[in-house]
């Protein structure tokens, strides 16, 4: 069972599995409802935790995508730009990283 669903393109918490993890936690540290409490803010922060990763994996691959929608000869020109600054900030090394993993995107799809 995954710890979130996907309806529609959108990602939310599986809460039948958030509801089975806090039981197994529950199972194994005791306590009743003060296990069952523990039980339930860890797998509710741990499959919250999935949500946002795979939020932010399927807008990592739109991105890359428009980019590599762009064509070969505009990605060199936007790279060939960047590399030739003098310095680079964290956000122009992302960029150069995106737009490197668009160029690789285009090979492989060929």
């Amino acid at each position: 069972m995954r710890q979130y669903i996907e309806t529609n393109g959108k990602i939310t918490v599986n809460k039948a599995w958030v509801m089975t993890d806090a039981h197994q936690i529950a199972r194994r540290i005791g306590g009743g409802k003060a296990g069952l409490a523990r039980g339930l803010r860890s797998a509710w922060t741990s499959a919250k935790m999935e949500v946002r990763v795979q939020i932010e994996v399927r807008a990592g691959q739109k991105r890359f995508e428009a980019l590599a929608a762009k064509g070969p000869q505009v990605l060199r020109a936007m790279i060939n730009e960047l590399e030739n600054k003098d310095r680079h900030t964290g956000i122009d090394r992302q960029m150069l990283e995106n737009l490197h993993a668009a160029g690789r995107l285009i090979v492989v799809r060929g």
